[in-house]
């Protein structure tokens, strides 16, 4: 996906190729209609005469073989998507529907015939997208509204209570009612101040967050961000939204997961994302794209939430390396970071996408005996026996599998 805000350079570096000189924002893995994996010449199974040309279409033409019985039942179609992220601009202040949000936008935008691919489409398809995001760099984002007190501390420090305009009577109404409900109306009002008032008060925020010497805590924290933002957005209410959420920064080898409802906009470095297969995506600002506020509000959780982050679930698989597990309360979809030394088994049960991040790995299951280069991308299909699928892995790489959650 070559949007705007990715990396000319570090898709190319993961994959093990070179650049192709455009942005590189997302490497999709997976079989959603949108953007399906197409399947390698020479390799995989035919359907009769017939040789799939893509993930999607090898899963349509017999559920039950590549995803397992159960899976098919279940879900009745791969039921994660897996991404390679690659952020060198911070992207749209964000959030994703829930089951039943998601069933619904997407009856209502069909029964108006809006076209699937329309700019003003905010339903791609009827799942909801619980994500959760690995840091393969260190990977800076804003996820989950700060406490109250924290909102009304950092949007102060950034000017928010001066003046005699309209921000300054949001922000007072704010103090005055220190809830959820509070946080909501601040929030919605921001985005109904004029392009003037916006213009002044983000300037008036640009020139304190330079000051960076005045600011202590969490405003401290937030300046930089706030700086870079602005002068990509300069009279853009989403600057000023941004100032509600928490500062989350990952480490190489931290997590974190992201439910529905949940506000964010991921801002730096490069990620592995899983996620419920769905490209259900509702904006409130700082992008190019399709904004729908009050979209957003309905399937907006206004509390505070912090997101934990995850140091992952670690397992020696003897001397031959070890297995690190980042789990997700999602049914769907959970993430392996397998470290290879030699030759383990290991067994698996549902569907699964493997991504060979670094070395060589040699795959053997029953029917198949597959090398994976650097950059290089497996499907695994799903088993139904109970001691599940026995694969033999051997060589020494760094080799991430997005399967099911446990």
């Amino acid at each position: 996906m070559n949007y705007d805000w990715g990396s000319t350079s570090a898709i190319a570096n993961c994959l093990g190729r070179p650049p192709s000189g455009v942005p590189e924002a997302e490497l999709w893995m997976g079989a959603h209609a949108k953007c399906p994996s197409p399947l390698q010449d020479g390799v995989g199974p035919r359907l009769g005469k017939v040789k799939p040309a893509d993930l999607g279409a090898l899963i349509a033409a017999d559920p039950s073989t590549y995803l397992g019985r159960s899976v098919a039942a279940q879900f009745g179609h791969l039921p994660f998507l897996f991404k390679v992220l690659a952020v060198e601009r911070p992207l749209s202040l964000q959030a994703h529907p829930g089951s039943t949000q998601a069933k619904i936008g997407f009856a209502r935008e069909e029964s108006k015939g809006i076209a699937l691919d329309a700019f003003n489409r905010n339903y791609k398809d009827q799942s909801h997208k619980p994500e959760l995001v690995y840091g393969l760099t260190r990977f800076h984002t804003l996820s989950g509204f700060r406490t109250v007190e924290e909102c009304l501390e950092v949007s102060q420090a950034f000017g928010c209570a001066k003046g005699q305009g309209g921000l300054a009577k949001l922000w007072s109404a704010f103090s005055s009612d220190v809830s959820e409900k509070g946080m909501e109306t601040y929030f919605r009002g921001v985005f109904s101040l004029s392009t003037p008032e916006l213009a002044s008060a983000i300037e008036r925020a640009l020139l304190l967050a330079q000051d960076q010497g005045a600011l202590r805590g969490e405003a401290a924290t937030f300046a930089p961000w706030l700086i870079r933002l602005a002068n990509l957005h300069p009279t853009d209410p989403g600057v000023l939204a941004s100032m509600l959420l928490n500062v989350v920064s990952l480490a190489p080898g931290e997590a974190m997961f992201l439910p529905a409802g949940n506000l964010h906009a991921y801002l730096d470095g490069v990620a592995l994302e899983v996620m419920a297969s769905s490209d259900n995506v509702l904006r409130g600002g700082l992008t190019s794209k399709h904004v729908d506020v009050d979209e957003l509000c309905d399937v907006l959780v206004f509390n505070s939430h912090l997101p934990e982050v995850q140091k992952g679930i670690s397992e020696t698989l003897g001397q031959a390396g070890k297995r690190t597990r980042y789990v997700s309360p999602a049914p769907e979809f959970e993430l392996s970071l397998l470290d290879l030394k030699t030759s383990p088994e290991l067994e698996l049960h549902g569907p699964s996408i493997w991504l060979n991040l670094h070395g060589e790995v040699e795959l053997q299951g029953p029917d198949f005996k597959l090398r994976l280069k650097k950059g290089e991308q497996i499907f695994i299909s799903g088993s139904e026996d109970s001691r599940g699928l026995q694969v033999a892995v051997s060589g020494e790489a760094r080799v991430a599998c997005a399967s099911l959650g446990s």
